[in-house]
Formats: structure tokens, sequence, C-alpha cells
């Protein structure tokens, strides 16, 4: 996941950088707020992306499915979850303001009580994780006070929803949005990452590239080496790869969520002394040479294990 997410980085690396700029020059949570809003707006206007994002959440949720197999109690909460979007559909699509407005209040009431699902581990409604529908209902509650332009209580759903489900807010439900409010922060995880890739994959084809991590550097080392072509030892590396980076950047993202959330509580971190959270990449790299080395080794002695049991 992390491979192809970094080519995707890199393509709205300018915006978050210039967010971050402004941020740390000490303006005020205006600052997050306009970026959620100018981000909400835009994805209101692409109905093609609005669509995409529905069915996506829709296809994950498949109530035909969850009726036949899931308690009514359960399915009902989720057909609800449907309603409420297709009443939010038709306040976007009304041009009559009364109706518009009571299709919001209809689609507010419905997703709150969406929102409200406990988030806890392993919590799940007709088989779909808590975290999952409690996410994508802050998302859309989010674009409900935009067009109200209530726009700081839809930037506090907007970090709700990456609190209640890390990893499928950054991936699934908002990348860009991700990419503009903590890419700057979180790009020292992004490059340690592609660096550890980079040696990985340079096993044998020389370590002469030396990648910059400027966008279309990053681009370029990203492709350096199809994962297909990928042998066991490197599989394995990769797969170990992969899961340490994404735990370390969803660690790290919740520290500048709650950064964020305290700095709409006190408008300004210079006034506040609010600090502003450190980020460091999960470990240096000869601790992480180690660390790839013992799981090559376990890895060769089952091989050889098998290949002496197959022979015995």
């Amino acid at each position: 996941m992390g491979f192809r997410f970094c080519v995707r980085v890199a393509l709205n690396g300018a915006t978050g950088m210039a967010f971050s700029t402004r941020l740390l020059a000490g303006e005020s949570a205006g600052v997050v707020v306009s970026t959620v809003r100018d981000y909400i707006l835009d994805t209101l206007l692409d109905k093609p992306l609005l669509a995409k994002q529905r069915k996506r959440f829709l296809d994950a949720v498949n109530l035909p499915k969850r009726r036949r197999t899931a308690p009514y109690t359960e399915v009902s909460l989720l057909s609800s979850m449907a309603l409420g979007l297709d009443v939010l559909d038709e306040a976007l699509a009304s041009q009559d303001v009364n109706v518009k407005n009571l299709s919001l209040d209809h689609a507010e009431k419905i997703l709150q009580i969406c929102a409200r699902l406990r988030p806890i581990k392993q919590a799940k409604t007709a088989g779909i994780p808590n975290s999952y529908i409690s996410a994508f209902a802050h998302l859309n509650l989010a674009y409900i006070y935009v067009l109200r332009d209530q726009d700081q209580r839809a930037t506090r759903h907007i970090l709700k929803m990456f609190l209640v489900d890390l990893r499928y807010t950054r991936l699934d439900f908002a990348p860009v949005l991700w990419q503009r409010l903590f890419f700057p922060y979180l790009r020292q995880i992004m490059i340690w990452y592609l660096e550890q890739r980079r040696c990985i994959l340079s096993d044998d084809q020389g370590s002469s590239f030396q990648p910059s991590y400027e966008s279309q550097d990053v681009i370029r080392s990203c492709r350096q080496r199809p994962l297909s072509s990928m042998n066991s030892e490197q599989s394995i590396k990769m797969a170990k790869l992969e899961n340490i980076y994404e735990v370390a950047m969803d660690e790290n993202l919740r520290q500048y969520v709650l950064y964020y959330r305290a700095l709409m509580k006190h408008d300004s971190a210079l006034k506040k002394g609010i600090r502003i959270p450190t980020v460091e990449p999960p470990m240096d790299a000869s601790k992480h040479a180690e660390l790839l080395d013992s799981i090559l080794y376990g890895f060769e002695s089952f091989s050889r294990s098998s290949k002496e049991a197959s022979v015995g």
C-alpha cells in the first residue's frame, strides 16, 4: 500500500508544503479551517468524484448481502446510513432553498446516529467495522456543515474522521486532504520508506541510483523496480517494511490530528504554547538492516529445514 500511495502523494506535495509553511509561521487555526473548507467545496463540485466515493462505501457495505446474513437491527442502521447519503444527494441537487435546508436537516440527524457508533477495536455492525461506518458519516456531516457555512464545525468532524479510522481515511476516504493537511510533517517517514525500499530492491541492480525525493524523483524511485519481479527474499523484506511504514505513518498522523484539535480549541498554537509534534522515522537504517537480516535468516533456515525434510 505504501509504494502505490507514494506516487499519489508526490503529485500533491506542493500544496501541502505551502500549507505547512503558513501554519508554522504562526497563523491561527483558520489555516486548517480554510484548507478543509476548500477541499470540501472542491469535492462537492466534482460530481463524478463524489459519486465514486459513495459507490465505494456502498459496495463495501453491500446491503443486499447484509440483509440475508446479519441481524435486522444492525442492517437497519446500515440502511439508515444509505438513506442519509441519498437525502444529502437530494439536498445537493435541489435548487429550492427550503427543500435543500429540510434535506440537510434530515440527512444530519441520520448521519449523526451513524457517526456515534463506538469505533472500538473489533467492533462491527452487520460485519462492517464500526470505525469504517463512523468515519464516513463524519465526512458527510462535514459536507453538510460546509454547505451551511459552518466551517469550524465541519473541520471538527474531519479531524474526528481521522481519529476514528486513520488508515481508511488516509488511504480511501480523503487521501487528497491527508496530503494537504499532514504530508508536509510526515514526509520524513515516506522518505525513510523509499530509502529502505531502494536498498531492498538494489540487491541485484546496483546501488548507484540516489533519489533526491523531489516530486518527480519520488515517482521515479517508486517505479525503479516492479514489485512483481521481486525474489522471495525481497518479498519477505518488503512485507515487513510495508507493515512498519503503515504503523509508523498512522501513529504519527494521530499525533498531528490531536495537535490540530488542540489548535482548534485555542486558535493559536503560539499563544497557548501548543507544541508541534516531532516526527521521526521508525528506526535508523542500521537497525532496520539488522531487522531485515534477521527476517531473512529465519526465511533461509525455514527453507533449509523444508528441503531437508523433503529429502528425508
